[in-house]
């Protein structure tokens, strides 16, 4: 899975120089130096034994823009659930989680919204499950998990991450997601 996303992300596309000299620039490389590239990352602490939080990333319908995910890496510091959905109906919005471009010389701002624990209608979708291996220190029994590799959300559609903790006690729970957006 992790070379997976190294693959994807080193792909190249062509480019030239001032000079008109042809080199190959990395697609993810390319992408931020045109400031189309950005991450959003949060920790959910002490997420409760049996509760849950969910993530959403939306393409709004608006936005011109397909998004391409290079990474949604969950951290997982105890034993959980993964369930993501495709296109769920957002009833409320929840909690915005701050995304940044990836090159700090751009001030471009991310056309996706990614927050947590809004409401949302997950009625008649089917989720892809997953385990997160977690624990720490003696405990510790997986690592990251790393899930979306190379999946294109088009405007109008979303995925949402529902991190669920079945421990037995409270543990921290986190997510990154790296993502470029191409114009359509």
């Amino acid at each position: 899975m992790i070379r997976s996303a190294v693959e994807d992300a080193i792909k190249s596309v062509i480019n030239t120089n001032d000079d008109d000299i042809v080199y190959m620039v990395p697609v993810l490389s390319y992408y931020v130096d045109n400031g189309k590239a950005f991450v959003a990352a949060e920790i959910f602490p002490s997420l409760a034994n049996g509760s849950s939080v969910r993530v959403l990333f939306e393409n709004p319908s608006d936005s011109g823009v397909r998004c391409r995910l290079f990474l949604v890496r969950i951290t997982p510091l105890a034993n959980g659930r993964l369930a993501i959905y495709r296109n769920v109906s957002v009833t409320s919005r929840g909690t915005t989680i701050p995304t940044f471009n990836l090159n700090m010389e751009l001030s471009n701002e991310s056309k996706a919204v990614v927050e947590y624990n809004g409401t949302y209608d997950t009625t008649g979708i089917t989720p892809l499950r997953d385990a997160l291996p977690g624990g720490s220190k003696k405990e510790a029994i997986g690592s990251l998990v790393n899930i979306g590799e190379h999946v294109k959300v088009p405007p109008g559609m979303n995925l949402m991450y529902e991190i669920t903790n079945t421990s037995g006690s409270s543990a921290d729970y986190s997510i990154r997601i790296v993502w470029i957006e191409e114009p359509i």
